[in-house]
């Protein structure tokens, strides 16, 4: 059976995702808005009365959707779960009339790769995960600044994917700005960053998206971003990158991947080309 989960089913979603990334799943952060938003299909796969997987069906325009959070509860995996679950959603996608799907990926996501891929879907992008840790040190204090930067409100709209965490917004969905949170825009010399807080994590200040010019222009704008992270009060930053653009000017500035570089995976088919019938 397959239903929509409910705020009482929050005790039995936790038990699934508690030992899920060591424990740091980001479902116990995200369940209540995806109960409550009406754009969002959260749903959840029973077994025999026990709740065995869960998964949401994000609405991003009414014909593109984005599918997150899909999870088997460990001791049930193995055993077809996903494949079947993955399918469930499909079709609910289908049923809802929605053309494109998407989702995003961990390179290591082996079984989630193979099976999405036998249904249909294709690797459409990739990036790098990036963080830096903002921590207090006498060394760093005296180097973040933020002199200089121009700070907007109006966000440009962006032609290309924006990301925000793990959910990444698709080229041609309009308006991206308005899946952030307290999204501004930063810019200098020809540089520009989209930035917004992170909305699973409130201490971390997410760059949505960034246009960098060369080598030394943006090692010095990334320290003038981090500069401002700190003055926001943030204690961390991240960032997905696309697999164009180079990293120099981030390592350089002390953020650092999580495993490996281009480590992020993003997926995409048409409905109507899926293999679930």
């Amino acid at each position: 059976m397959i239903r929509e989960l409910e705020l009482k089913d929050r005790k039995s979603v936790l038990e699934i995702v508690k030992d899920i990334w060591e424990g740091d799943d980001y479902i116990p952060a995200a369940f209540d808005s995806w109960v409550s938003d009406g754009d969002c299909r959260f749903m959840g796969m029973w077994k025999d009365e026990a709740l065995v997987g869960v998964a949401n069906l994000r609405r991003l325009s009414p014909t593109v959707g984005w599918l997150e959070g899909m999870r088997i509860k460990p001791e049930f995996q193995g055993k077809g779960y996903g494949r079947e679950l993955a399918v469930e959603m499909m079709k609910l996608a289908r049923n809802d009339r929605l053309e494109e799907l998407y989702f995003s990926t961990y390179f290591d996501n082996l079984a989630s790769i193979r099976i999405n891929e036998s249904l249909g879907f294709s690797r459409v992008a990739v990036f790098t995960n990036l963080e830096l840790e903002l921590k207090p040190s006498a060394d760093l204090e005296g180097e973040l600044k933020y002199a200089g930067l121009q700070i907007g409100r109006e966000i440009a709209e962006i032609e290309t994917y924006m990301s925000n965490d793990w959910f990444f917004i698709p080229p041609e969905i309009g308006r991206k700005s308005n899946w952030l949170k307290e999204p501004e825009t930063l810019s200098r010399e020809g540089n520009m960053a989209v930035v917004s807080r992170n909305p699973k994590v409130p201490e971390c200040m997410e760059i949505n998206y960034i246009e960098i010019g060369k080598s030394e222009d943006a090692e010095n704008f990334l320290s003038l971003l981090a500069g401002y992270a700190r003055e926001k009060g943030y204690s961390r930053v991240h960032t997905m990158v696309p697999e164009n653009v180079e990293l120099d000017a981030f390592l350089k500035n002390r953020f650092a991947p999580f495993e490996r570089f281009h480590d992020v995976f993003i997926y995409r088919a048409r409905t109507d080309e899926l293999r679930i019938d």
